[in-house]
């Protein structure tokens, strides 16, 4: 946890995803189907352990454990922005968009909004 602080493992957690999530191709099929997003999902993650270990100079192991436990629990913020079909990792934030797209209803804490440069965001009400 001394190495790997929540907040700068969650900035970049987000930066990564991103980077991950935002490629055309992944990106149209995570928007199209959740089917999809199941089907990403160890990737991505995968892919995660493997830059985020990088950033931070551990091992691949040590990050995969760091990021889904508590109190960043990446792990879960990736699955809710899968299901959402959000290509941005956010925790929680008080205000960021311009139109919200729908609230889930298996997942009442999530709003899905699009930001102004055209970016499908998945916000939730508490971290």
């Amino acid at each position: 946890m001394l190495l790997m602080p929540t907040q700068p493992l969650m900035v970049e957690a987000r930066e990564v995803y991103h980077q991950i999530a935002g490629q055309p191709q992944i990106r149209e099929q995570l928007t199209k189907s959740i089917s999809a997003s199941k089907r990403w999902e160890p990737h991505i993650k995968k892919r995660l352990d493997v830059e985020m270990a990088k950033r931070f100079e551990v091992s691949e192991m040590a990050m995969h454990y760091r990021l889904g436990e508590w109190p960043s629990e990446v792990y879960k913020h990736v699955e809710r922005a899968l299901e959402s079909g959000s290509d941005t990792l956010l925790g929680c934030l008080s205000r960021l968009a311009s139109n919200w797209l729908r609230f889930p209803s298996d997942l009442p804490e999530l709003a899905l909004i699009t930001t102004g440069d055209g970016h499908r965001v998945a916000l939730c009400a508490s971290a």
